[in-house]
């Protein structure tokens, strides 16, 4: 998920917040449909390389594996990170893009003007229309799409990546409030971070990798960790943190981190 940080610096003060707000509102969607992601900024993703193996194409970058790139709204991009991004789509590699795509030229020798062509769309005139309100609709162009809305985005997203893990809420809530991360160990298990960040307890039924199912019941704000086939918490289990005033962090070693609230 690349960050749109040059965008929102270019748009003046309204545009740039509303930028921003719905880059938070994607995150969002994406963190509660089980749509694990890493938000890279444009000189990092530079760094990496799309690469075509055994019939699927990944991005690549110091070892991670990224089966597909998403921009959120944005009018602009940093030249390398655009040519790297423009490569990958050439080689088949997906990108989902959400109300608009690079259009404008901030540096000399940038190819940003080929985003039209890998999505089939104008640039500018998407910006213009994004800026007005307007409804947008949704676009696939070979591996590419650029939706209209970010359910449509979500949706599209979900049938492209590999699903590892399937949460459903069978009390008739919905998935709302319910982000979830996912992941493998270094002792090889898949394992998977639920949390009920709703007031409501929830009733959900969960499918693992392997294709186990269960029902796993949550108290309200209650969160919990499995693994494969079990829970790895007992319920009873809390962990109370206190936010008031400074944190303190000691690094053990170099680590870009990114901490909101």
């Amino acid at each position: 998920l690349i960050d749109p940080i040059t965008s929102v610096w270019t748009s003046g003060r309204e545009m740039g917040t509303r930028l921003l707000e719905d880059f938070a509102r994607l995150q969002n969607q994406m963190l509660y449909q089980g749509l694990d992601y890493y938000i890279i900024d444009p000189e990092l993703f530079a760094e990496g390389d799309g690469v075509s193996e055994r019939g699927s194409v990944e991005y690549r970058i110091h070892g991670e594996r990224y089966e597909m790139v998403v921009l959120p709204p944005m009018r602009n991009l940093e030249r390398d990170a655009g040519g790297k991004l423009l490569e990958f789509a050439r080689k088949g590699g997906k990108i989902c893009g959400l109300y608009s795509i690079p259009f404008e030229d901030i540096q000399e020798g940038s190819e940003v003007r080929a985003f039209g062509e890998i999505f089939g769309t104008d640039g500018e005139a998407l910006w213009s229309a994004y800026c007005q309100g307007k409804k947008l609709v949704t676009k696939e162009t070979g591996s590419c799409c650029l939706a209209g809305s970010i359910e449509e985005a979500i949706g599209w997203m979900t049938t492209k990546v590999n699903m590892n893990w399937e949460i459903n809420a069978v009390d008739g809530l919905g998935r709302e409030g319910l982000p979830i991360v996912s992941g493998t160990g270094e002792d090889g298990a898949e394992r998977l971070f639920v949390v009920n960040t709703s007031g409501n307890a929830r009733r959900l039924e969960v499918r693992d990798p392997h294709g186990r199912s269960w029902k796993l019941a949550l108290e309200a704000y209650e969160s919990r960790r499995l693994e494969c086939g079990c829970c790895l918490e007992a319920p009873h289990k809390c962990l109370t943190m206190k936010v008031e005033g400074d944190m303190e962090f000691e690094l053990e070693g170099p680590n870009a981190i990114r901490l909101g609230f």
